[in-house]
């Protein structure tokens, strides 16, 4: 788990917690792609594998909305379960991108 906190909380100690940081209010350090990959990206990877080495049998992740029901065409609605990732829609969202790509490799852990 990753917390951002605009001070320091190394009075608040767990071995799964690790504390960043920042402020939501700093947007140019909200905007750098690098974090959120590392927030999004391996921040989900962290949590199923410290699931998986727990024994937990089964996890719920909860995404963003920007990764479904996004399309660079008229949107049907209901919206498919099985419709591909838009890439290309979000490719210029740092945030969104890597929530895509952490959605994908959790659902590919998931089959395994």
């Amino acid at each position: 788990v990753r917390v951002v906190a605009r001070g320091n909380l190394t009075t608040t100690q767990h071995p799964c917690v690790k504390f960043v940081e920042g402020n939501i209010l700093d947007l140019n350090a909200l905007k750098k792609k690098d974090s959120m990959i590392e927030i999004n990206l391996q921040g989900t990877l962290n949590a199923i594998e410290a699931a998986a080495e727990a024994g937990v049998r089964r996890m719920v992740y909860a995404s963003t909305s920007g990764t479904v029901a996004v399309s660079k065409d008229e949107p049907t609605v209901p919206f498919p379960d099985d419709a591909p990732y838009a890439r290309e829609v979000v490719a210029n969202w740092p945030y969104y991108s890597s929530k895509l790509e952490a959605e994908e490799r959790a659902m590919a852990l998931a089959e395994k």
